[in-house]
């Protein structure tokens, strides 16, 4: 029988502004379990804040770094110092929705396995949508993150004690700590379960304060370690390529560019025409472009 019994774990760095709602929707989707939420702060400015907050708000505790790290080292503090065999990771400005834990706790109650991940909502300054794709237990999590188009989203992710062989997140790892996780988990031959609920709230837009620079420096950590293959780097481009694009981040455009020039990417010249034009005054037609076509294939 299933242990009633979690701990939740939230990074928070400069969180006051939203971490609120983020332990309420703990509280709604943990009632009658036994809880404990551990906010790992990563030298915030505005601690004060949130102790305030906090302060009147039972099964929550902070523990405070003493140097500045990134979220993927404040979730491994937090699950070193989890009580619980249930260990869930929640993203300062995501939510539980209120039937997660239970349904997630009824899914770790059948299945004798480490690490947990699934589907999830996300909402994109309020266009909301499903985002879903299966995993099979036993494919290479580059696989299914780059050719089989899936995600893995570290608000999604449980673990139970009883079967996790110890794999942590990467605390050298400033981006794309979610799939560094996933594929870390697959390489340590953990056994992973994808959970076909959409019951986790994902935040993007005004929100994203942990991961939204285009840090060059932390994708080319993230290649290095665990994109060997270079199959996959077409695919990782084409997931940031856009995105640097809206930004006018130059610096990531020229990057991506020679990335796929590495890798024979056959929409090569299609990104240097794209670079070009970032660094003209057709940016902004092209953007305008490109956010119509989107609009029309998506209507």
């Amino acid at each position: 029988m299933m242990e009633k019994s979690l701990s939740v774990v939230v990074p928070i760095y400069n969180s006051a502004k939203y971490i609120k709602k983020t332990i309420d929707s703990i509280i709604e989707a943990a009632k009658g379990y036994v809880f404990e939420i551990i906010l790992v702060d990563d030298v915030s400015s505005d601690i004060d804040i949130v102790l305030e907050i906090i302060q009147s708000i039972g099964n929550v505790r902070v523990i405070k770094k003493n140097s500045k790290s990134n979220a993927s080292d404040s979730r491994n503090i937090g699950f070193l110092n989890s009580k619980y065999n249930n260990v869930f990771f929640l993203d300062s400005d995501d939510y539980f929705t209120p039937n997660y834990v239970k349904s997630r706790l009824s899914v770790m109650e059948v299945n004798n396995v480490g690490v947990y991940f699934g589907c999830f909502i996300l909402n994109i300054n309020d266009d909301v949508k499903v985002m879903s794709k299966n995993y099979n237990d036993g494919v290479d999590m580059r696989e299914f993150i780059f050719s089989q188009k899936g995600d893995f989203r570290s608000s999604t992710i449980s673990i139970d004690k009883r079967y996790h062989k110890g794999t942590l997140f990467d605390s050298l790892q400033y981006k794309h700590q979610d799939w560094g996780f996933g594929i870390r988990c697959y390489d340590a031959d953990e056994r992973m379960l994808y959970d076909n609920q959409s019951l986790v709230q994902i935040n993007c837009g005004a929100n994203i304060q942990m991961s939204n620079s285009m840090n060059i420096s932390a994708s080319e950590y993230f290649i290095n370690t665990y994109l060997n293959d270079k199959k996959f780097h077409s695919s990782f481009v084409r997931l940031h390529y856009f995105n640097a694009f809206y930004n006018k981040d130059l610096v990531a455009l020229e990057y991506f560019t020679s990335l796929t020039k590495e890798c024979g990417d056959k929409l090569f010249y299609m990104y240097v025409i794209l670079l070009f034009m970032s660094k003209t005054k057709m940016h902004s037609l092209v953007e305008y472009m490109i956010r119509l076509l989107f609009k029309i294939k998506n209507r």
